[in-house]
C-alpha cells in the first residue's frame, strides 16, 4: 500500500513540474550580454539566452542567434547595439521578435544604422538607462515611435521611483 502512495505522489510531483516548465516556454526570452541580469524575466517564467563567446565577438552571428531564439528583450551596451545595427544594415539577419532593447553603460547616440534597425522593428522600444555601477539604474528614458524623429543624443531620462 505504501509504495503505491509514493508512486502516486511522485507522479503528481512530476506532473506539476512539467506543467510549470511548459508554461515557462511561452514567456519572454531575454538576451543578456553584460552579465546575469533579467531577473524580472526569470521571475515571470521567461528564459535567458546567454551568448556563446563566438557570438559575443561576431555581430552577424549574434543577430542570427537573436532571430533563431526569437529574443524579445535585449540588454547590451551602446557599442554592442551599434555593432548589431551596422551588421543588420550590411545584410545581417534582423531579429524581428525584438520589442525591448535596453542599453546602458555609455552615452547613447542615435546613429543612422540604429535608426534603420529600429525602422525595421515596428513597435520596438529603445530604453536608455543611466546610473552608477553601485546602483545600476538611477534614470531611464524610452524611445519609441518613428526612429527618424529620435534625437541624436537622447536624454538620460527621469529619476526612477
Amino acid at each position: 500500500m505504501i509504495p503505491a502512495v509514493l508512486v502516486l505522489v511522485a507522479l503528481i510531483a512530476i506532473g506539476i513540474v512539467l506543467a510549470r516548465l511548459y508554461r515557462r516556454s511561452e514567456k519572454d526570452r531575454a538576451y543578456v550580454r553584460t552579465g546575469f541580469g533579467g531577473q524580472k524575466v526569470v521571475l515571470d517564467g521567461g528564459s535567458l539566452v546567454l551568448p556563446a563567446e563566438s557570438e559575443r565577438r561576431d555581430p552577424y552571428a549574434l543577430l542570427e542567434r537573436l532571430a533563431h531564439a526569437r529574443v524579445e528583450r535585449l540588454f547590451l551596451p551602446y557599442v554592442g547595439l551599434q555593432a548589431l545595427a551596422e551588421a543588420a544594415a550590411a545584410g545581417g539577419t534582423v531579429p524581428r521578435d525584438l520589442r525591448d532593447v535596453i542599453t546602458a553603460g555609455e552615452q547613447l547616440r542615435i546613429t543612422p544604422a540604429i535608426r534603420r534597425l529600429f525602422g525595421t522593428l515596428p513597435g520596438a522600444v529603445l530604453h536608455n538607462h543611466y546610473g552608477p555601477t553601485e546602483t545600476h539604474v538611477v534614470t531611464a528614458h524610452e524611445l519609441d515611435g518613428d526612429p527618424e524623429r529620435w534625437p541624436e543624443l537622447p536624454p538620460i531620462g527621469v529619476s526612477l521611483p
